[in-house]
């Protein structure tokens, strides 16, 4: 018998690396080791891994199998197994990956490719094997990568979600290799049709390694993590690139001796942001980025540097009764250099003058090119009433806060009886009622009032875009017309790039994963200061059914503004996927406003992970009382469907459908996946009845 001493141990393949006492290294499997009864020669962390790794066979190999997979045995730090289809493949990677859900020291992660193989005596050679092996490696742990063969085979298949993903530092691939991060959502979502030339392909089993058939057999490489790390170093970085011509409008500083003049501050500087958003060849950071710098000691070129801005505009107003004196500076962020700079002093009512001269005074500074359709546009258009442009400016200010959305709508009401001419002020009614609120019994007359709203503003003014976004929502959210909502966010989008990420919505209620996630990406390499941009994608991912991905971002939304409850609230909802309950409920502890339903329901399902039943039926009753007072249909639909209750989550949803629930529009999302994985007739009823595809 050969003897051995131990060298080290490669955790991620299964294999011993052992040295022949006469100095040769060879390598050998723990289960040669066990066959040989020298299981002695490990130590105990050692063992454990074997324990680990003997029972991950166990539970792979007959998933492979039912696959119609064949496994091929150990190549480097991979297992490989072979399948007659793209398709198969990915059914049985994401059968792996359920079932070891319920394993928590087993984290894999699987690489997908579509290529020539020779399979010759155990042995896998063959130019595509780099391709599945560089898969393997990049693939976030818990997730699915596949090459764009793969991706072209299955893209069509009922229940599969993918989205591009970037691999780094790969230099034995192709230029221009894409590669693609899937999920299926629900369970047995994927409805397997065989077409003629998969049967073609089956009855030419066990005739011999026809090129035919080696020409279309799939990789599927698995590898072992015996760690517990979540954090993917694939993730999108945003790279900051200075535009030449570029801008921060600074939120304006009120120099008034009255505090309460705060909202005519910052409507000054929303207004001047709009101006110059319509402008094509000038990219505008958002208001909500911007807001973050109201108040900061940082300098204009710190601010500039940090949002890739060539220039900021800093101003100030101070408003005495009916006269206004405005200053304004445009600097160059590099060299901290005045580009430009006016006083303004007048009267109220030439407050539109002002708003006006600014932008084309900035745009003719930075050499940005107006078309005349923008010019007619930012030429000063005077209120009918001045009074109620001030209380439209009012009502946006409140609109930040919470629990305004009545305040806000007594406002907007006022206003419009003071000028019913004004379409700014007609969509800002629109978006007053379009807030819903706690109280959803006035829910879908006030959505009424919404549309109405909004149409009313587009007829005066064609081109304003808060109508059209106004519009698009409430068609999204209360009428289900999803091809007529899509008309008007790209309109908005088109209008003002402020509305940019408009469509985000729309794509997420229609399950388009690939065209959500791509948006909100583009917002983030915008603005990638704003930690609401590292949240939408960060949701976007969640609502794909990729949370260890979505954890990356929210981590970095957090690491801005530490104080982001809905971020938490999303994080703690991501740990939940990834079956760590514990590290859910210790971010979810962390939420200031522990009462709403959303939350309450995160921490049912964080319980039910941990088989405290007790604490799950108590918050499944606070979520009953409570309905009624607030509409908790959904998150009580989403419960019953976690405790396998079908018929009481059909139950609630069908109320949620009644009461227009907003948040039924992402019935299609992760959010719902445990009513997905009850594989319900009803639950494809009530897309049909949503006018969303099936499939």
């Amino acid at each position: 018998m050969t003897s051995y001493r131990k060298i080290s141990v490669i955790m991620s393949s299964g294999l011993v690396e052992l040295e022949l006492l006469k100095g040769e290294g060879e390598f050998v499997t723990f289960e040669a080791l066990e066959s040989a009864g020298m299981l002695s020669i490990l130590d105990e962390d050692e063992q454990e891994t074997f324990q680990l790794l003997k029972r991950n066979k166990l539970i792979q190999q007959p998933i492979i199998e039912n696959h119609e997979g064949e496994i091929l045995g150990y190549k480097n730090h991979q297992i490989l197994a072979k399948f007659n289809s793209a398709f198969d493949a990915v059914q049985c990677a994401d059968a792996i990956l359920r079932i070891c859900q319920n394993e928590p020291e087993l984290k894999l992660k699987i690489g997908i490719h579509l290529g020539e193989f020779s399979f010759n005596d155990g042995e896998v050679s063959g130019d595509d094997l780099e391709v599945v092996s560089t898969l393997e490696v990049a693939a976030p742990i818990g997730c699915i990568l596949v090459s764009e063969p793969v991706h072209t085979n299955i893209l069509n298949r009922q229940g599969i979600v993918s989205s591009l993903f970037e691999i780094k530092n790969a230099p034995k691939l192709k230029r221009g290799f894409k590669a693609f991060q899937i999920a299926v959502m629900g369970k047995n979502q994927m409805i397997k049709k065989r077409s003629p030339f998969r049967r073609g392909l089956d009855s030419i089993k066990g005739l011999g390694k026809s090129k035919t058939l080696i020409a279309i057999t799939v990789l599927l490489a698995v590898s072992y993590l015996v760690y517990s790390n979540y954090s993917n170093n694939q993730s999108f970085t945003p790279s900051i690139v200075t535009v030449d011509k570029s801008i921060v409008v600074l939120p304006f500083v009120n120099t008034s001796n009255d505090p309460e003049q705060e909202y005519f501050s910052d409507g000054m500087t929303d207004e001047i942001i709009n101006h110059l958003a319509g402008i094509e060849d000038l990219k505008v950071i958002s208001r909500t980025t911007t807001m973050q710098y109201k108040g900061t000691a940082k300098s204009v070129r710190e601010i500039t540097k940090e949002l890739g801005v060539a220039t900021a505009l800093e101003g100030s107003i101070r408003k005495d009764s009916d006269q206004i004196r405005i200053t304004v500076q445009l600097i160059e962020g590099d060299t901290d250099t005045q580009l430009w700079s006016e006083s303004y002093d007048r009267h109220l009512t030439n407050i539109f003058e002002v708003q006006s001269d600014v932008a084309k005074q900035i745009a003719q500074v930075l050499q940005a090119e107006i078309s005349p359709k923008v010019l007619l546009r930012i030429e000063p258009q005077p209120a009918k009433s001045l009074e109620a442009y001030m209380l439209l400016l009012e009502a946006n200010y409140i609109s930040r806060k919470p629990r305004s959305d009545e305040k806000q709508r007594d406002l907007m009401e006022k206003a419009v009886k003071l000028d019913s001419t004004n379409s700014k002020i007609w969509s800002g009614l629109a978006r007053a009622y379009s807030r819903w609120g706690s109280d959803f019994t006035t829910r879908i007359e006030r959505a009424l009032k919404a549309k109405e709203a909004a149409e009313k503003a587009i007829l005066l003014d064609p081109e304003d875009a808060m109508g059209h976004v106004q519009l698009g929502s409430i068609l999204r959210t209360f009428y289900w017309d999803w091809k007529n909502a899509e008309i008007e966010f790209k309109k908005a989008e088109e209008l003002n790039s402020e509305f940019a990420g408009s469509l985000i919505s729309l794509y997420q209620s229609l399950g388009q994963w690939d065209k959500s996630v791509s948006a909100s990406k583009h917002l983030l390499e915008n603005e990638p200061i704003n930690p609401n941009r590292w949240w939408i994608v960060g949701a976007n991912y969640l609502y794909a059914g990729i949370p260890n991905e979505a954890v990356y971002y929210l981590l970095k939304a957090l690491e801005l503004d530490a104080n982001y409850d809905q971020v938490k609230i999303d994080l703690g909802w991501a740990y939940l996927e990834l079956n760590q309950p514990k590290k859910a409920m210790e971010v979810l502890d962390l939420v200031s406003n522990k009462k709403g339903g959303r939350f309450i329901s995160y921490i049912i399902y964080a319980y039910y992970q941990m088989g405290r039943m007790l604490e799950v039926n108590s918050y499944l009753e606070q979520l009953l009382e409570k309905d009624g007072v607030v509409d908790n249909s959904v998150y009580l639909a989403r419960s019953y469907a976690l405790l396998n209750e079908a018929d009481l989550s059909f139950e609630w949803l069908q109320k949620a459908y009644e009461r227009k629930n907003p948040a039924l529009c992402l019935i299609k999302s992760a959010q719902f996946n445990h009513v997905q994985n009850l594989n319900d007739p009803r639950y494809f009823e009530l897309l049909r009845k949503m006018n969303l595809p099936v499939n």
